[in-house]
């Protein structure tokens, strides 16, 4: 990955330039970089949790989308299939992801959007809590799947944003006890702040016994395995409670089968999944403008666009940083891009 300057191209009908203020380091960029997931097509600019501001807008666009502050959903679908048309456009065969399968995304000064994936940005939220939104769109549309309701157990593996986001959400909905499994002891002390019942490091002895201790014997009433661990994902069916919800969300990028199926059919548990949740963005905004969800805590470090390398490699270390955001600066006629 290198600094770039690029041109600034011609808007189509339909599309802004957001100039970008701030883009979120996802778990999933740096495993396109490190090889681990390879889903992207070079040379391209990651960054697909973006915020900032209207600078220019294409034909066809309403002139009051000017000088606002926005949040980027980063999918772009074709509008015209099935999945588009029953509001899920992740699905799409001819659509993609800005910053890993559909086109550039805000690893850079500027970004090109369709206005149709803008939304307003709440003056109550910063540009950095703006660049959470995306995950916690994602994470708000699987934890939903599973049907929460108030006073049931929930078991959280990975003390990353995603797993961080998933007990937020879990509190917010009067779960309880929220039981939360990780690495790092910054993000394990935040998970404490941020509501959780009970913290354990995965070297912790005795997980199994500890999770049946909390929760009445039973097991967790919701698993949510948001770590990408093959490990996770077995603990995850084994120590749910019989008839219970297990979320699967982290991507281990495993080569071989890591489901138990014999395990969800005796069991009778419900699996769900979720990868981006295309008609939920106003309702996770609402939460996080009502200050159900805390977001800026998430962000431990912030680096302007020239100082990417040490960017990455502090967002890489789970000893050190929760959540790394990019803000860069745009510089009037130039545009500087990652690729």
């Amino acid at each position: 990955m290198k600094l770039t300057e690029l041109p600034l191209e011609p808007l189509d009908n339909g599309e802004v330039r957001v100039r970008v203020r701030a883009a979120g380091i996802c778990a999933t960029d740096l495993h396109i970089l490190s090889g681990r997931i390879k889903f992207e097509k070079t040379p391209r600019i990651l960054g697909h949790e973006i915020a900032g501001i209207v600078e220019t807008i294409g034909k066809g666009v309403s002139p009051d989308w000017l000088g606002k502050k926005v949040i980027v959903d980063p999918v772009i679908g074709c509008g015209l299939c099935s999945w588009c048309h029953t509001g899920r456009k992740l699905l799409c065969r001819n659509g993609g992801e800005l910053g890993t399968t559909g086109g550039d995304g805000g690893y850079a000064e500027y970004v090109t959007v369709p206005a149709t994936n803008l939304y307003v940005l709440p003056d109550s939220l910063s540009f950095e809590a703006g660049a959470l939104i995306e995950p916690l769109n994602c994470t708000y549309g699987a934890f939903f799947k599973a049907q929460p309701r108030p006073g049931e157990s929930v078991l959280i593996f990975g003390s990353g944003p995603a797993g961080l986001l998933f007990l937020e959400l879990a509190r917010a909905c009067g779960c309880g006890p929220i039981l939360l499994v990780g690495g790092g002891a910054a993000r394990l002390d935040l998970g404490r702040k941020l509501g959780a019942s009970e913290v354990w490091g995965y070297r912790d002895g005795e997980l199994a016994d500890q999770v049946l201790r909390a929760t009445n014997g039973e097991g967790p009433d919701i698993a949510i395995e948001a770590s990408g661990a093959d490990v996770a994902v077995r603990q995850a069916f084994d120590w749910v409670r019989r008839g219970g919800r297990v979320v699967l969300y982290g991507i281990s990028g495993a080569r071989t089968p890591n489901i138990p199926s014999d395990l969800i059919v005796t069991k009778d548990l419900t699996v769900v999944t979720g990868v981006g949740s295309p008609l939920l963005w106003n309702d996770a905004i609402r939460f996080a403008a009502a200050r159900k969800i805390q977001l800026s805590p998430l962000v431990t470090h912030r680096f302007p666009l020239e100082e990417f390398e040490s960017a990455l490699s502090v967002a890489a270390d789970s000893t050190r940083a929760i959540k790394v955001v990019l803000c860069p600066s745009a510089i009037p006629g130039k545009a500087y891009g990652l690729k």
